[in-house]
């Protein structure tokens, strides 16, 4: 009789571990995230993958106004390197979660602690969309931190003004925003500030030769020694 006792507080014992270690219903744990405020659901757009929504680039900001300040004998590419703290957002159908994901979101909704944007994902239901969609999404929001490059065009032509990019590198999916002008004239919410690293790399323009010991440009025909170094493009952020 002993010996049954035993087995039955082993049996009930092992079931007890069992069920505190089972594997979470992750359609039933989805339906408890919160659903995507509609202010960032606006900003998803659709990919290639059927049922998978991402934060939608901004359009190109054009400012013809922005144009060249005064006829340049050369022309420059200038990269810039930084952080960004900027929110990306991708929904995904719940099957396609990780085991890693599971654990987050449940400690998520054991927590009532609010947490800011650059301090890890933070996960959601998308349940209704202005996108067609056959099953409810899980979103995973995240404001980086993300590395991030800006590269800025100058051109020869005084018509075409300066040109820059921003592009979010190691982000969860590819992310970019465009505009005329310099780093300084980069669109908010992002700080010109946030990029230190600069690199530049720049050639004459057409009736210019770049002379061989300080690599100003000079017109054709031109001496050399008349000219100064040639300085450096990399524009100021202040």
């Amino acid at each position: 009789m002993k010996k049954l006792t035993t087995l039955a507080l082993l049996i009930a014992l092992t079931q007890a571990l069992t069920a505190c270690h089972r594997t979470p219903d992750r359609q039933a744990l989805v339906e408890r995230l919160p659903e995507l405020p509609q202010q960032i659901a606006d900003t998803l757009a659709p990919t290639k993958e059927e049922n998978v929504l991402v934060t939608q680039e901004p359009p190109p900001s054009h400012h013809p106004s922005v144009l060249p300040r005064e006829p340049k004998a050369q022309s420059c590419d200038i990269a810039y390197w930084g952080f960004v703290v900027y929110p990306l957002t991708e929904c995904r159908p719940w099957s396609d979660l990780a085991d890693g994901d599971v654990a987050v979101m449940e400690r998520q909704l054991e927590s009532s602690r609010w947490t800011r944007p650059s301090e890890g994902t933070r996960w959601y239901k998308l349940s209704k969309s202005s996108t067609r969609l056959t099953v409810t999404l899980v979103c995973g929001l995240n404001g980086g931190p993300w590395f991030a490059r800006v590269t800025t065009h100058t051109s020869c032509d005084d018509s075409v003004p300066d040109h820059s990019k921003l592009e979010i590198i190691a982000g969860p999916q590819p992310f970019s925003v465009s505009w005329d002008g310099e780093l300084r004239d980069v669109p908010p919410p992002f700080d010109p500030h946030s990029f230190d690293s600069a690199h530049e790399d720049c050639t004459c323009c057409a009736g210019f030769t770049e002379c061989p010991t300080n690599h100003a440009c000079v017109p054709q025909g031109v001496n050399c020694t008349a000219y100064p170094a040639r300085t450096s493009h990399l524009p100021s952020k202040k």
